[in-house]
This record gives structure tokens, sequence and C-alpha cells, in this order.
């Protein structure tokens, strides 16, 4: 996947999650308002309905008792002008008088007794039915929605384009210099800093991306160093190896029997072909093994002679002389040896002779 394809992905994250996280916050708050106003617009037409009893009941009461029906009739009309009043009925002595219409559902009605009293005596006169309707709440809150859902959108919209651009300039555009510059890097350019096109922060104010940027040029300087010391390092060990190589054929070709011998240990370590001639070996037969089993014994015995050899060299540094050796066959024979000490870059310090 390149670069631009990630962008947008990148992108068009964003934007769907900060137009989800949005609409999700706008339908809590819009549907906890609703419930709000859904019971504030209820306790209204309750109020309304408590307003008509104390206002109205008393004058009902006594057109009621003196059969005054034209000023029932205006009364029913004055009710029914209240705010989300659809239907009055009065019911007395067999009597119906009533306005508005009687629709079922979404309502909320409230029937009353009529009495009144007379001498000390209260008369029962009948009925007063009333309904609130719920539609006009209903209208309220859908147009509510429908304001708050627009009026919403449209802020969501405008502010998460406002986000995405701050966070492009931000953030987003300095993770594709970033990709850029990793795409483009070169093992022996470990050197060339990243830079990004911003206002560095002080150490104090430094912000993620200035760590960022910080620990990656580190790294590099890091792997430059590394990478630099290893190539040292690989080129030292190619010198070392071709002077071994040259002094194994030097030492191969060599009409000398040359031997090499560890200081610490007093192990063979290297014989040319010569040497394995002289002594009757195969080649690397004597690899590994103590150098005193090439001294034939005389008044002294082999270690000995190899113990004092030893100990003129590790004072001197060099030994010089006869010594009488043996073969693998046990023929014994007279020598003249030539030992220094060398240090060699595979077996450290060794005896050559």
């Amino acid at each position: 996947m390149n670069k631009k394809s990630s962008s947008r992905i990148i992108a068009r994250k964003l934007i769907v999650y900060i137009l989800l996280c949005s609409s999700l916050i706008t339908l809590i708050f819009t549907s906890y308002q609703l419930y709000l106003d859904y019971h504030l617009g209820r306790e209204r037409i309750l109020d309304t309905l408590q307003q008509i009893e104390d206002s109205y009941l008393q004058a009902i009461n006594r057109n009621v008792w003196t059969s005054n029906e034209k000023q029932l009739a205006t009364q029913l009309e004055g009710i029914l002008e209240l705010h989300d009043m659809q239907y009055i009925r009065i019911e007395f002595e067999g009597n119906v008088l009533e306005t508005g219409q009687n629709i079922e559902g979404n309502t909320i009605s409230r029937q009353i007794p009529l009495t009144y009293v007379f001498d000390n005596k209260e008369y029962e006169l009948g009925t007063l039915f009333m309904s609130a309707t719920l539609k006009n709440l209903y209208e309220r809150l859908f147009s509510r929605v429908l304001y708050v859902l627009l009026t919403q959108g449209i802020i969501i919209f405008i502010v998460s384009i406002f986000i995405f651009f701050i966070f492009h300039y931000l953030i987003t555009r300095h993770l594709y210099k970033i990709a850029g510059f990793l795409h483009s890097i070169d093992i022996n350019k470990l050197d060339t800093p990243l830079i990004l096109d911003r206002q560095s922060g002080q150490e104090k104010n430094a912000d993620e991306l200035d760590d960022v940027v910080n620990a990656f040029n580190e790294m590099s300087a890091n792997l430059a160093s590394s990478y630099a010391s290893l190539n040292d390092e690989i080129t030292e060990r190619k010198k070392a190896e071709e002077e071994i190589s040259l002094q194994s054929e030097i030492m191969k070709n060599i009409n000398e029997g040359i031997y090499l011998v560890g200081l610490d240990d007093g192990k063979i370590k290297y014989t040319n072909p010569e040497f394995e001639k002289i002594f009757g070996c195969n080649q690397g037969e004597m690899i590994g093994k103590d150098v005193s089993i090439v001294n034939a014994p005389t008044e002294k015995k082999p270690e000995e002679t190899k113990n004092q050899i030893m100990e003129v060299l590790i004072n001197t540094g060099e030994w010089h002389g006869e010594v009488k050796n043996i073969k693998k066959d046990g023929t014994q024979f007279w020598s003249y040896a030539n030992v220094i000490i060398f240090d060699h870059s595979k077996f450290g310090k060794v005896l050559v002779s």
C-alpha cells in the first residue's frame, strides 16, 4: 500500500470516528432534552386542566344550578380556546352541552363532578368532562428534533472539517514526511537527520513528534556509528585473514619444519607440511597435542626439556639451541631450533619454531 492510499484511509477513519462520536453525543443529548420537554409539556397541560377547575368550575356550577345554558355555552367556548384543549362536555339533568372534537388516543382527560351548595346543603348537579390533546406536544417535539438534528448536523460537519485540517496540519502531514523519509533511507547515508517542516519545540515544550524525531535521529546516529565500526572490523578482519593466508602459504612452502605452540597451554596449534614430513605424521595429526611429544627423552624427561625452553622464552622472548627430537616411529634425531614468541591474530601469543 502506498503512502497516498494510506493517508486517505487515515483521513476517512478520522472523519468517520469524529462524525460517529459527535452524532452519538448529539443523539444522547437530544433524547434527554426531548424527555425533559415531553414531561414539561405534559405538566403544562395538567396545569391548564387545573387552571380550568380553579377558575371556571364555580361559575359553571352556578350556571348549571340556574340552567343558564347560553352562559354555559359561552364558558365552554372560552375553555376550548385554552392551549391544547380539544373537547369539553357538561352533563346535567339529562342534558348534554359539548364543544370541540372528542378524539380518542393521545389525550389527557379529566372528569369533575358538578355540585352546588344551597342553604348549607350540597347538591350534585352533573359532570364536567375535559379532554386535552397531546398531538400539538408531539408535533412540537418532532419539529424540535428536526431542528436539533439539522443544526447539530451542520455544526458537526463544520467542526469535523476543522478538526480534520487541524489534525492534518499538526500530525498527518508530518507522518507522511516520516514515512517518505523512511522509504528513501540509505544505509550509507544514516548520518542524514530527519527534519520536519515545523518549528521544533524547546526541550521543556517538546511534544510527541519531537520525541519521535529525536529518537529516530539518535537511533540513526547509533546505527551509523555501529555500521562504521562494523566496516572497520570487517576491513581489519579481512586484512588479518589475508595476513594469515599469506603466512600460511609461506609456512606451507618453506623448506624447514615450522610449528606453532600456544604460550599459555603448550599445545601445538599448527604444523606445516615439512614439519609433518620430518616427524612422519599425517596432516593435522599433531594439532592439539602437548609440544613435549616431539622431545626425545635424554638425561631429562621431555616435559623437563619443554619447561626449560618455556622458562627461557618467557624471560627473554626467544630460545636458540640444539634439541633431541623423536619421530612418530620412535626414531630420534638432533635438530637446531630457533624459537621466538609471536602474537598471532587467530591463536594469540604462540611460540614459532
